[in-house]
């Protein structure tokens, strides 16, 4: 849903560990090149006016760019190791 927004290029959402709930969502977004990126606070309002809130990420990080694998695919790999570096104990 996050990809749909006017100023966003590409997304990507984990799942990282959370002590009382087990787990929450953690979203890397990649803006437009040659827009201003959108805020955090502002993507977060989009997301909760179109997805439940349970679907809604639970963090939000924007990124220049996407970690590729050798493959040229998303990492999701590297981006669970950052959104844990993140999200702290």
């Amino acid at each position: 849903m996050l990809s749909a927004h006017p100023r966003v290029a590409q997304v990507a959402v984990v799942g990282t560990p959370a002590p009382v709930i087990g787990e929450i969502g953690v979203a890397f977004v990649v803006p437009q090149a040659g827009e201003t990126p959108p805020d955090l606070t502002e993507l977060r309002e989009w997301t909760q006016r179109r997805l439940a809130d349970y679907k809604s990420p639970d963090l939000l990080e924007l990124l220049d760019a996407l970690p590729l694998t050798p493959m040229m695919k998303v990492d999701h790999r590297a981006l669970r190791v950052r959104a844990q570096s993140d999200s702290g104990p």
